[in-house]
This record gives C-alpha cells, structure tokens and sequence, in this order.
C-alpha cells in the first residue's frame, strides 16, 4: 500500500501485551530512502484511542518530528491499512 510517497511493504495483525498498551499491528515503512522497521500500532490498556509508535532514534538511527507532515502520513497510512485488512478479513 503507498500514500504520499509512503509505502507498507510488510504489515501483520498481532497481540502483544506491554505494559500500557497492547501492539494490534506492526509493520515495515518505506519513506523516501528510510525503511522503518518495527513500527507499532498500539491499543491503550486504559481505554485510550489506539496509535502509532515509530521507533525511535536510538532504534533506527533517525527520528520523525511528532508534529510533522511525514509523520502523519506515515500514521494515516497505518490506519488506513489496518481499516482494510480488517474489513476485507485478509490478516497477514
């Protein structure tokens, strides 16, 4: 799936407890030149709305500004896939 120069080239449902906060989904991101690994979409234990989770710099050697357009549409592009593979049923 590719949006705004962002790609999702591997993403799976999953469950994994942390914690706070419950992993749903985790994926691998390409943007640009960068492939981020590990990116996490999380569901708060106290009832919070879910949310991506990058890794960070020590992880991947770079970090993404909280409240930055690359940023955004690296969460709206998760989102957006997460929405169609559950709605088409088609868990990876």
């Amino acid at each position: 799936m590719q949006s705004d120069g962002i790609e999702i080239t591997k993403f799976r449902t999953t469950s994994v407890q942390c914690e706070r906060s419950e992993i749903i989904a985790s994926c691998r991101v390409h943007v640009g030149d960068w492939t981020l690994h590990n990116v996490a979409l999380r569901r708060p234990h106290d009832g919070g709305h879910d949310f991506v989770a990058l890794p960070g710099k020590g992880t991947c050697g770079i970090s993404i500004a909280a409240d930055s357009d690359t940023r955004q549409a690296i969460v709206d592009a998760v989102f957006a896939r997460y929405r169609l593979e559950k709605e088409t049923d088609q868990w990876n």
